[in-house]
């Protein structure tokens, strides 16, 4: 539904059709929220007849109808009192050939409810946008820039961030950190480097931070700090980090070796030992209960389940790790499925369907479950798409989700697609793509699947049909 008001911001509602993101031959993006009364308007405002309001801006302008400016929002109707009387509404008395285009283009959104976004003029639309209380326009702007961020632009998620957080842009600023979040390890140096305090500390606070292990995590944050001058210096902001470093989930071994060269483990040994007791605490518990399932995963009087749930805490969640070492396992007792499922895997593509499995670890992150329990099957295929007049290529995963006794719960799927054909006729994108799934699993006695859905991921070959891609999937189950 459109929110509307009347000339004197009175809420009013009217019946819309949603047309958001169709294409156009230009690459743009058109949106829509036309309304059966918006398709008659067009032609009066084309043909000014029956206008009684003139609004100047810059060295322009442009004729309109009171009722229809006063109906989309309180800062509208509060401007049309502004009136001359001679009817003559200023609204900018000094404006650049781009600003009055942008208000021609608003204008004509407001009589027909539909808008073509661009990089060049989309921030002026929603600046404008805010500016005049529309907030349906400013909406279909956020989404807009959303899309666009969401195809992994982490430079364009960092600048977007910032815009995000001076106007109040939630919806921007979601799929910021969302992107930042999925393409973690892909962020450049001089973008991660000069994040602010108060982003670095968004982007660590996710769950769904995406990353091969906590340990990569600790890099990065220690690289942010170097260029923050010395520990003594900062203690204030080493505080504030410390608790958003998941060290439960880095092998004490490792945390030992990198005390003295980390500056946020050296910290952290320091002045918050409390901190690691907790996590040296958690992997020496759960390595008696991993053990425990891992001699005998069936036994009726040993549960494994029952060590670590007397360890859950709300700060002892895992991210989306793609490879680490889960705990409660020895490396010469994860050594094969390590193996099997750390880092890309390639897969072939030929004209038969091409399945494959995935990694399912339990909502701590702590150990696989028995390799016999099917969750979800996946198949792999290649979908042909266009960009532009071009053929291309892109990854399709049809998933069956399996019932079983034990899968009365939700779960959470990172899939990462990349490129593997090296040949020079082929686009291949910079980094990974990398998408995320969430759902649930309903408890039932067969094995039937409960439900299928798909994957696609945005194009990733531009030309011949691609042989093979690497692929590495992970899916957590949260009871």
């Amino acid at each position: 539904m459109a929110e509307t008001t009347d000339h004197k911001g009175k809420g009013i509602e009217l019946p819309v059709a949603m047309d958001s993101g169709r294409g156009s031959e230009d690459g743009k993006r058109v949106y829509s929220c036309r309304s059966a009364l918006s398709k008659k308007l067009l032609p009066f405002l084309i043909n000014e007849e029956l206008t009684d309001i003139h609004i100047k801006v810059g060295g322009r302008k442009f004729a309109a109808h009171r009722v229809v400016l006063g109906s989309w929002s309180d800062e509208l109707g509060n401007l049309l009192e502004t009136a001359s009387s001679d009817n003559i509404i200023e609204l900018a008395s000094s404006a650049t050939d781009k600003e009055i285009e942008v208000f021609e283009m608003v204008l004509k959104f407001l009589y027909t409810g539909e808008v073509s976004f661009s990089s060049t003029n989309v921030r002026m639309v929603m600046s404008l946008a805010k500016q005049l209380g529309l907030k349906k326009l400013s909406e279909m702007a956020q989404e807009w820039v959303g899309e666009m961020i969401n195809q992994g632009s982490m430079v364009g998620a960092i600048t977007w961030l910032r815009d995000a957080a001076e106007c109040e842009y939630l919806s921007v600023k979601n799929d910021c950190l969302r992107t930042l979040s999925l393409y973690f390890q892909y962020i450049p140096e001089s973008s991660w480097l000069g994040l602010t305090f108060e982003e670095l500390c968004s982007i660590l606070d996710r769950d769904d931070l995406v990353a091969d292990n906590e340990l990569e995590i600790i890099a990065r944050v220690d690289d942010w700090l170097k260029g923050k001058g010395s520990i003594e210096g900062n203690k204030d902001l080493y505080l504030k980090i410390v608790p958003k470093i998941r060290f439960s989930f880095v092998q004490v071994s490792e945390l030992s070796n990198i005390q003295e060269t980390s500056a946020i483990v050296k910290f952290a040994s320091e002045y918050c030992p409390a901190t690691l007791s907790e996590s040296y605490k958690y992997r020496a518990l759960s390595y008696e209960a991993g053990v425990r399932g891992q001699y005998d995963p069936r036994s009726n009087t040993d549960n494994p389940r029952a060590g670590y749930d007397s360890l859950k805490k709300p700060d002892l969640q895992p991210r989306l790790y793609l490879n680490f070492m889960p705990p409660g396992l020895t490396t010469r007792q994860y050594g094969r499925s390590q193996r099997q499922n750390e880092g890309f895997r390639e897969v072939s593509f030929d004209q038969y369907r091409t399945e494959m499995t995935c990694a399912v670890r339990d909502e701590t992150g702590a150990w696989s479950l028995d390799s016999e329990s099917r969750y979800f099957k996946f198949v792999l295929k290649i979908e042909s798409t266009k960009i532009g007049d071009s053929e291309a290529w892109a990854v399709k995963y049809e998933i069956d989700s399996l019932d079983s006794p034990r899968s009365d719960s939700t779960y959470r799927m990172v899939i990462v697609t990349r490129p593997h054909d090296k040949d020079s006729d082929f686009y291949l994108p910079e980094n990974p793509i990398v998408m995320t799934k969430e759902g649930s699993l309903n408890k039932s006695r067969t094995h039937s699947p409960s439900s299928t859905f798909s994957v696609t991921t945005p194009p990733v070959f531009a030309g011949r049909k691609p042989r093979r891609v690497e692929v590495a999937a992970i899916v957590y189950m949260i009871r």
